[in-house]
């Protein structure tokens, strides 16, 4: 016990003591489900870090073709932000590398097959532009007003206008400033992934780059694919009309505190796009020896990686009649909690039922990429709501611990302080406010 003249404290009790559900990789493809799990063995990490981090990878390939209608007037891009949270030394770097190495593959090989049609098409907008200031300075020069010339400069600016720049692809970024992703967006049918296994891309967007002046406006409406306006420092601003973005993310708990102690990331709903993941600590439990991921599914997960980006087609995807009638069961006993049992989360949980919707859309593409099947199965949807479920425990959860109330940050640092001096015992009130001394305590 922790005691001081006769007031007794109650012990405190760890932060993290209750048990959060399990991935639930049954709820996944067979093809992607064996994958998941002979990664996470070889790599000794938890299937919740690879399973959630792979759906967010598919969105990466399957974002700006498929929207899912969830009702009349109503359609979901399937687009996800995913956000992992683990400790250091928890192999998020391996996991992230493994799982996103396909893409930057894919990027490479077709940068690779454009390379001459990339220059070719440079040179002849040099040229062209070249012609313009020519025939601008032939007319300036003329001594009387030269109509042909002025008719070959309007042809040639007309051209111009009208020329479509071949660009290399890009894919994914990392840590990104919003008018840099809005610039590589414009070249890149306007979608575009961050992937990263650090959280400093929220630093940015809070202002790191741009004299602490938040911009979360693109990362916000790219979400739903709003259309966005992106003023720069020094041009045009760029205008995207349909965004799209996919955010695949692993960060440590120190990192999460950070983003949920900014008013607003949580008052603008940028936490509450994201599914979240806290997997439960290997580490003191791992295999040194593991066995690599079989060959035949190591190549089926890169082809079906490769499969879906060289996919162009768009679909609009729709819920199936049972499909539906789950849909909407799940919804209304949704609504029904939102008001007492999830009014903590209520900004996340408002939006679990569209997040069914992305979830559902990528499961459906996985299998049916190469079909014309647009409609979404019964057991599809089963999936999507088991994941969802398991989601929102964990958002919960997250919400709690990161720091969305105040007296869980303060109630968290004192028990570092007290883990860190090896106070097991007792300690007088007016020596743990001295250890704890800083702007979060006032008084002891």
């Amino acid at each position: 016990m922790i005691m001081e003249n006769n007031n007794e404290w109650k012990q405190p009790k760890d932060l993290k003591d209750y048990k959060l559900p399990k991935f639930p990789t049954e709820a996944i493809p067979p093809s992607l489900k064996r994958y998941i799990i002979e990664l996470s063995e070889e790599l000794q990490v938890p299937e919740d870090m690879v399973g959630t981090s792979i759906l967010g990878i598919l969105s990466i390939c399957n974002q700006g073709k498929y929207f899912i209608e969830g009702k009349k007037n109503w359609q979901v891009p399937i687009n996800l932000y995913t956000l992992t949270i683990a400790n250091p030394s928890e192999k998020k770097s391996p996991v992230c590398k493994r799982l996103s190495s396909p893409i930057y593959e894919y990027e490479k090989s077709i940068n690779n097959e454009l390379k001459l049609e990339i220059i070719t098409n440079k040179s002849d907008k040099e040229i062209l532009e070249g012609k313009i200031l020519t025939l601008k300075k032939k007319l300036k020069n003329a001594k009387n007003y030269d109509y042909m010339t002025e008719n070959s400069l309007r042809e040639a600016e007309k051209e111009l206008a009208d020329f479509q720049e071949i660009n290399p692809i890009q894919l994914v970024a990392d840590d990104i400033t919003t008018e840099a992703l809005a610039s590589i967006m414009i070249k890149n049918d306007e979608k575009m992934s961050i992937v990263s296994a650090e959280g400093g891309i929220f630093s940015t967007i809070n202002g790191r780059y741009n004299n602490n002046i938040p911009n979360l406006d693109l990362i916000l409406k790219a979400f739903f694919n709003e259309p966005v306006k992106i003023d720069r420092k020094n041009g045009e601003p760029i205008i995207l009309y349909n965004p799209s973005l996919a955010i695949v993310l692993f960060v440590q708990p120190i990192t999460l505190e950070q983003i949920f102690s900014i008013p607003m990331f949580i008052e603008r709903g940028l936490c509450a796009r994201f599914i979240y993941s806290f997997p439960e600590s290997k580490v003191g439990n791992r295999k040194i020896e593991t066995e690599p991921v079989s060959k035949d599914i190591e190549e089926e997960y890169r082809k079906l990686i490769n499969a879906l980006l060289t996919n162009k087609t768009n679909h609009l995807l729709k819920l199936s009649s049972e499909a539906y009638k789950s849909f909407i069961q799940f919804n209304e006993e949704l609504e029904k909690q939102l008001k007492y049992d999830l009014a903590d989360i209520a900004d996340w949980a408002g939006k679990a039922p569209s997040t069914v919707l992305r979830i559902a859309g990528n499961l459906h593409v996985i299998e049916n990429y190469n079909t014309e099947n647009n409609n979404i199965s019964l057991n599809t949807i089963l999936n999507a709501i088991k994941l969802v479920r398991y989601y929102l425990a964990h958002a919960s959860y997250v919400y709690n611990i990161a720091g969305a109330k105040d007296e869980i940050i303060k109630a968290k640092r004192i028990l570092r302080i007290l883990k860190k001096n090896s106070i097991a015992n007792s300690i007088g009130r007016h020596t743990l406010f001295r250890l704890c001394r800083g702007k979060r305590y006032t008084k002891s």
